[in-house]
């Protein structure tokens, strides 16, 4: 069976609780992005990721805004499914933007990245005069703000060329796929959810653009997102937070 989750942020506990016990090693786990098992050089995370590996299923997983794409890049590429993959471990892959996959039968599109919205008092640079005074404020003052290439990454959006290399291969398929993976939502039903949550911090960008244009242009079955810490239905988007879904 297939089945979908959303952000994880590296608190991967629940996968080993409750009805993911009942997954086995014939079972493939999708997580929406921001998985947070790669973000830090050392013993702890390797202790991490090998613990997931004791886990009898397959772990597959979009980057979400919140991954260290600095080390995360650094993983070896294979192909599985019929597209590209980063191997984390035997049983966990990034799943990499753009591409498509063949998984029990059903192909996948994954787009993965987003903005972040927790920066609202800006992205502070290590090597500028005066960071550390600047982040000791900002964090006394419970600022929302993050830290380039130690809390947040350029690489959280696609580049162009990654959006072109995505449109592509969906033109190769005729633009039909069964199902959509990404980490945030187009940009009409990001108003929606900016709207139920509100949040006036999520903008539309370059990446919900495209969305928008896949959601309005492709044909799919089912479209799971997660970024949004909720669970929730919007028009034919499906977003994940805790929930798992099986398809």
């Amino acid at each position: 069976m297939i089945y979908i989750t959303g952000d994880t942020h590296g608190n991967f506990r629940r996968l080993f609780e409750g009805e993911y016990n009942e997954l086995t090693e014939k079972d493939h786990l999708i997580i929406c992005g921001d998985f947070g098992g790669v973000w830090e050089r050392g013993t702890r995370q390797e202790t991490i990721l090998n613990y997931l590996s004791t886990l009898p299923f397959k772990i597959l997983f979009a980057d979400g805004n919140h991954e260290n794409f600095d080390l995360l890049n650094q993983y070896m590429r294979i192909v599985w499914g019929g597209g590209r993959v980063r191997y984390i471990r035997s049983n966990v892959y990034h799943l990499m933007r753009g591409e498509i996959y063949d998984i029990e039968g059903k192909n996948f599109f994954v787009m993965g990245g987003a903005a972040s919205h927790d920066i609202q008092n800006g992205v502070l640079d290590p090597k500028d005069p005066g960071f550390y005074d600047k982040k000791l404020r900002l964090r006394y003052e419970g600022k929302f703000f993050r830290v380039k290439g130690e809390s947040w990454w350029e690489d959280e959006l696609p580049s162009e060329k990654e959006i072109d290399r995505a449109w592509n291969n969906l033109c190769e398929c005729d633009k039909k796929v069964d199902y959509v993976i990404t980490h945030c939502a187009p940009t009409d039903i990001q108003k929606k959810i900016a709207k139920k949550l509100h949040n006036n911090t999520y903008k539309p960008d370059r990446l919900t653009d495209f969305h928008q244009r896949v959601y309005d242009e492709c044909e799919f079955v089912g479209w799971y997102c997660g970024h949004y810490h909720r669970n929730m239905q919007v028009k034919r988007i499906n977003v994940l937070y805790e929930d798992l879904i099986e398809i």
